[in-house]
């Protein structure tokens, strides 16, 4: 086992084994989500026209199952055996999405994937925090996070190469599932030799000792219900947001592949650079950006509405697309490193997986309820999804604390 870096303040071997890991798990939600709304819009045909609203919840209804249930699994038996489950689950769902001949061959491998992937979120936010040095926590986790948009892009322009040149559709399924091999192949190799997490095996042991009890500390404590509460609204902002429009804004108002994937693929090429950000977070307030992150992405929302008409055929709405997408992932940025930050090593995956639960259990409504909306009002429901996060964002600035370079055993005395 290692050290988990306690105390260490310089990047060294096991920090980056548990980076790549991180990453690669992140870049393959980007491929499963991505070959999943792909598909589901390739078999819309097989689909009974009261199925096609429900479909698209499918996924991230197994996700929030995934984040809850394994999220408490790492909490008991520790981030690095959770990872090798979660792995061998979305490997072996991957490929069953690659090679299904059927729309329900598809969903049940689908199925599979998507509780992986979302399985491994908790346990991947709560290592990179745990192991992490305090001067490097924030860089690693919005850029590990950010893999998940990196793979998303990469999946999308795949399936836009496979329309452009009229490639069948299963072939592209074919490619993404040998890519996705490859790269979990090397996450194999990475979670091999990576560390547990030194901090949660020594919040383990205390929690065993008998008579242990946390004692009490002086200074300001931000209460639980305040935490869950601002977490609650920021996030099911930020997923509703990113999620209905960069995928399912494509497959309810689209039927060209190739207008999908141009979609997808310029929505997540926006997320995926602003995600760089990771490099300056370390030296940003994480109360201020969390403010300019949401209200700048109900800024940037209001322009889109106007171009209602011209969805997926102006350059205009690409532009704003991809400008809507980089506030998106600042949010996304914010959140991940919040939530995490925000709660005892004890408990952290746990929590973690609570609030994705709320979270995704919004988007799950949104989904089904948004289907139904003509494309401006659509954009609408967005725009007041931006505003509760922003309120939120708002809330946590007057009320919240600063978390930015603090060591952990310090952050848990404000908790």
């Amino acid at each position: 086992m290692g050290t988990g870096s306690l105390g260490e303040t310089r990047w060294n071997r096991e920090h980056t084994l548990t980076f790549l890991s991180a990453s690669l798990g992140f870049l393959m939600w980007g491929f499963v989500t991505t070959m999943g709304v792909a598909s589901l819009s390739w078999f819309k045909g097989e689909m009974p026209a009261y199925m096609i609203p429900v479909y698209p919840a499918i996924g991230p209804l197994v996700l929030l199952i995934g984040n809850q249930v394994m999220g408490r699994i790492a909490d008991l038996v520790g981030r690095r055996r959770v990872f090798v489950i979660t792995m061998s689950l979305y490997a072996v769902g991957l490929l069953g999405m690659a090679v299904a001949g059927n729309l329900t061959q598809f969903v049940a491998a689908y199925v599979l994937a998507e509780f992986g992937v979302g399985g491994e979120e908790p346990a991947s936010l709560a290592a990179l925090t745990e192991i992490m040095p305090a001067n490097h926590r924030g860089k690693a986790l919005v850029l590990a996070t950010n893999f998940d948009n990196v793979g998303a892009a990469l999946a999308s322009g795949i399936v836009l190469a496979a329309g452009l040149y009229s490639i069948g559709f299963g072939e592209a399924r074919i490619i993404l599932g040998a890519a996705g091999a490859a790269v979990i192949g090397v996450a194999a190799l990475a979670r091999h030799s990576m560390p547990e997490s030194s901090r949660w095996l020594m919040a383990r042991e205390k929690s065993m000792e008998p008579g242990k009890s946390t004692q009490a500390t002086a200074g300001r404590r931000i209460p639980l219900w305040l935490r869950l509460l601002v977490l609650g609204a920021i996030g099911i902002s930020q997923i509703v947001t990113y999620g209905l429009i960069a995928f399912y804004l494509a497959y309810y108002y689209y039927t060209s592949i190739i207008t999908i994937s141009s979609i997808i693929m310029i929505a997540n090429l926006g997320a995926a650079a602003a995600g760089l950000i990771g490099f300056a977070m370390d030296r940003i307030g994480r109360k201020g950006f969390t403010l300019f992150s949401y209200i700048g992405g109900a800024l940037s929302m209001i322009p889109i509405i106007f171009l209602y008409k011209s969805l997926g055929s102006s350059i205009l709405f690409y532009v704003f697309l991809f400008i809507n997408m980089m506030f998106s992932e600042f949010s996304w940025a914010v959140r991940t490193m919040l939530e995490p930050e925000l709660f005892k090593t004890i408990d952290r995956a746990t929590f973690i997986g609570l609030v994705r639960v709320i979270a995704w259990s919004a988007y799950i409504s949104s989904l089904y309820l948004s289907y139904y909306l003509s494309e401006y009002y659509y954009l609408v429901l967005n725009l007041a999804f931006y505003v509760l996060g922003a309120a939120g964002a708002i809330t946590w600035f007057i009320a919240g604390i600063e978390t930015k370079g603090t060591p952990l055993e310090k952050l848990e005395e404000s908790l």
